[in-house]
């Protein structure tokens, strides 16, 4: 039986929108599209080869997937599956003012974060499932290679280094920075590296 491939994951830079506010289905752009082109190529170099590169439909993602797939001479395929967490009616307010607002839905939230659904949106529990769900489907025996989101991607690296969703919360995958997995664990997994910086993991 053929082992599973390295999957990556590539979380694009910053995006036009406030540090601080709950950004999942709104669809803000990159605020450096030429940066992020630049850091594909990067990337796409330290991958080396891949037929298929996989992106959340949302701009944000598709800015920073289409000059990695043409770097890596890959198809690109595009999928809502691979979408953030939906914040609902939370949608572009800071953690404050929800807190300041909403106090209740606010507390059961933080009491109960993986299963509580936030207004009009998700759970954290929904997104795991609908990402596990997509990513159950992907052809894992040649390089899996997503671009996506920090609740999207840290769904994926879930499955792949068997954390417990207290473990995942308090593990994020910076803007602009990927992540190198190798499921049969003969490499050592790469977390938070940035295209820019240090030597092509081995």
């Amino acid at each position: 039986m053929t082992a599973d491939a390295r999957v990556w994951l590539w979380h694009p830079g910053p995006i036009d929108a406030p540090d601080d506010a709950c950004i999942g289905w709104l669809d803000p752009p990159l605020l450096d599209p030429a940066g992020a082109a630049d850091d594909a190529r990067r990337l796409a170099e330290r991958i080396g080869e891949a037929t298929t590169v996989y992106s959340s439909d949302l701009r944000r993602a598709r800015q920073a997937a289409r000059p990695l797939a043409r770097a890596l001479g890959a198809r690109l395929e595009i999928t809502p599956a691979l979408r953030e967490i939906n914040y609902g009616a939370w949608e572009g307010q800071s953690w404050s003012a929800v807190r300041r607002q909403e106090p209740a839905q606010f507390e059961r939230y933080m009491n109960d974060w993986e299963t509580t659904t936030m207004p009009g949106g998700e759970s954290h529990a929904a997104l795991q499932a609908r990402v596990e769900g997509w990513f159950a489907g992907v052809d894992r025996k040649e390089p899996v290679v997503v671009v996506g989101h920090a609740g999207s991607l840290r769904a994926i690296a879930t499955v792949l280094m068997g954390w417990s969703p207290d473990e995942a919360l308090r593990v994020a995958l910076a803007r602009g920075h990927y992540a190198a997995i190798d499921p049969t664990g003969a490499q050592s997994p790469v977390w938070n590296r940035h295209p820019r910086a240090g030597e092509a993991p081995g």
